[in-house]
Order: structure tokens, then sequence, then C-alpha cells
């Protein structure tokens, strides 16, 4: 039997059919064909759910088997061709090189901004991986979305002591009394007349949200230098409670370095000292 380290907080191992057939009945028992198949369903603050399309990926800890991915969605070959698409069924996924090795389960959808390419959910052993496995139910865990910056951005002149407020990223289905989230600012400063730095700097870590009354997460500011800047949040969630020891600390995270915001303070339009 294959076994499986679960993604949800059982401290105990699972059993696993082996011998992957996967559907295909003409398989013998004693001969497997590298098969993986399954379902993957997405846990949220209400409890599990279907998923859609989401991506599983095995990556080896030991031995010489590479990280394979695959996406999940399965449809029936007869009318009226229903598809499935938290189905999984992967024939050929494995090779010999993944035999005789625990691997590390990741689940993600960037489509649902849900779970994480990066972060393992689960542990399955592979014992001989020509016989694979069936039936291996995953649960992908959530991730928080991007939190925009809300103030100061958009090229507004800020005075130097200011609150910084951003979007927290979560939403009801990503929130749980199991589940922490803290915050990271990075920032970009540039006086008017230099180049922009190539890099961001960490201004603060692990912060909580400290909501204000408009739910925005906020951080207070002060004495800021005159000049440009530019910066953005990273939220890390952590979803500990709902993974193996063995799995933790689990956090999820997501940022906005896509879509930074910017801001000025004391510059008026003219350098100092030019054009009067």
């Amino acid at each position: 039997m294959q076994r499986i380290l679960p993604a949800f907080a059982l401290l105990a191992l699972l059993s696993i059919p082996a011998h992957a057939q996967c559907g295909n009945a003409a398989i013998s028992p004693i001969a497997g064909n590298y098969s993986i198949c399954g379902q993957i369903l997405k846990k949220t603050s209400a409890g599990w759910t279907i998923s859609a399309n989401y991506y599983i990926k095995l990556c080896p800890l030991t031995g010489f088997g590479q990280c394979r991915t695959g996406r999940a969605g399965v449809c029936d070959t007869t009318y009226p061709y229903t598809c499935y698409g938290y189905r999984y069924n992967f024939p050929g996924f494995l090779t010999n090189a993944d035999s005789n090795a625990w691997h590390n389960v990741y689940l993600w959808s960037d489509n649902d901004q849900w779970g994480s390419d990066q972060t393992p959910v689960a542990r399955v052993y592979i014992g001989d991986a020509s016989f694979g496995f069936e039936n291996g139910i995953f649960y992908a865990l959530p991730r928080p979305l991007p939190p925009a910056g809300i103030y100061p951005s958009n090229n507004v002149r800020a005075n130097s002591a200011f609150t910084l407020e951003w979007d927290s990223g979560m939403t009801p289905d990503r929130t749980s009394p199991n589940w922490h989230v803290t915050y990271d600012v990075w920032y970009k400063y540039w006086y008017w007349d230099a180049s922009e730095p190539a890099n961001y700097t960490l201004a603060a870590a692990g912060m909580p949200c400290n909501p204000l009354p408009n739910g925005h997460c906020s951080t207070t500011e002060s004495n800021m230098p005159d000049g440009s800047y530019r910066w953005y949040v990273k939220a890390h969630l952590d979803v500990s409670s709902d993974v193996v020891a063995e799995l933790q600390p689990a956090i999820m995270s997501a940022d906005s370095s896509q879509t930074p915001s910017s801001f000025t303070i004391g510059f008026n339009g003219r350098l100092p000292g030019c054009c009067r």
C-alpha cells in the first residue's frame, strides 16, 4: 500500500490503493502503468468544496526523481461527456526514478488565486512507481489575494507623517481563527534628482493588519524624508493548523509587487534651488 500524509491536521498515515489502474480495468493487477489519480478538493473557512482544474505537483524528497506537474480535469468518454474539474488521472505520470521515496504534494490555481506551487500541503510515499497510486484525495489550502496599496498611492504628494493603508487580501472564505495573517512592507526611496534604486528594501516584517474603521490594514509613518517612494505589501497566511507537523510551518504568500504604489513627499514640481 502507498501511504499519504493528508493536508488536514490528522497526525497519522492514511492508506491509498497501490497497483494504480485509475479506471483502466485492462491493466493487469500485477503490472502498473505509472499512474496517479484521485481528487483535489478546496478548503475554505466554511469547509470543503470541489475545485476546478487545479494543478498538482509531486516533488521527491530523496532519490533521483524530478518534480512532476499535472492539471486536474477528467471527462467521461461516453455521452453526455460530463467533465469533472476536481478529478485528476495521469497515466505514465511517474518513472522508476520516483520509486521508494517520499514526495511533497503541492496544489494551486492561479485562476482562483488559491494554494501554492511553493508550499506543500501533503506528503505521499511511493514504493514501486510503476504502480503509482489511485484514489489520492488532496486538499488545497487558501492563500491571500495580493494586498493592494491604498494610501499613499497614485503619485499623491503626502506629508512626512501619515497612515499607510493597504487592502488585507483576505476575503471571507480565506478568513479563519486558525489561519493567521501577517504583512511585510517593502519600499524604494530616492531623492528627487537621484535614480530609482533597482531593489526594494524591507521596511517592516510580520505586522498584524491593524484594521482601520474602513477595513483597510494600516501602520503609521513619521519623519519621512522628502523624495520619491514606491512600495508594496506582501501577505503571509499561516495554514499550519491544516497540515501535519512534518510540513510545518506552512505559509501561503501573495504580494502586490506587480502593481506597486508610488508617492512623493515635499516635492512640488521644482527641485530645491532650481528655476525660481
